[in-house]
């Protein structure tokens, strides 16, 4: 008998031991998913942050050129003459973290017919496909 009751009590202590394993196994369990969750959730925020940054900062990048443009044009006729065109290089290098080819935007200037609008159509356009290569090298 007292083999027995040895034998009902390991088995009762083992059967309550592997409940208490279950439990903290599934506890586990739980909180590495939520964890897992939440880092889901933080990765999506962030994603979402780094793209409005991008597009504020093209929005911003695409005011200081349309400032630079309209204040160079100095007779107002929106028809850049070659010292309106030097005047937009040499703001343009005075801006932090620009670089510029002189020789290219005079050329692309002169080429898109000297006017203030077919300059900024045509910063857009670098600008966007400028962004939307920086977008899919991240992906």
């Amino acid at each position: 008998m007292e083999k027995n009751l040895t034998s009902h009590i390991l088995q009762s202590f083992l059967t309550h031991s592997l409940q208490a394993m279950e439990q903290t196994l599934s506890t586990l369990q739980s909180v590495q998913g939520q964890s897992v969750d939440e880092l889901e959730r933080q990765l999506l925020e962030s994603k979402d942050i780094l793209a409005r940054m991008k597009t504020n900062k093209q929005g911003q990048v695409l005011q200081n050129l349309i400032s630079v443009v309209l204040n160079a044009d100095s007779d107002g006729n929106r028809i850049l003459s070659d010292e309106d065109i030097d005047e937009i290089i040499r703001r343009l290098e005075g801006l932090h973290h620009v670089n510029i080819d002189d020789g290219k935007v005079r050329q692309t200037i002169i080429d898109h017919g000297r006017s203030v609008e077919a300059v900024l159509q045509l910063a857009k356009t670098v600008l966007t496909v400028s962004v939307d290569c920086h977008c899919n090298d991240s992906s």
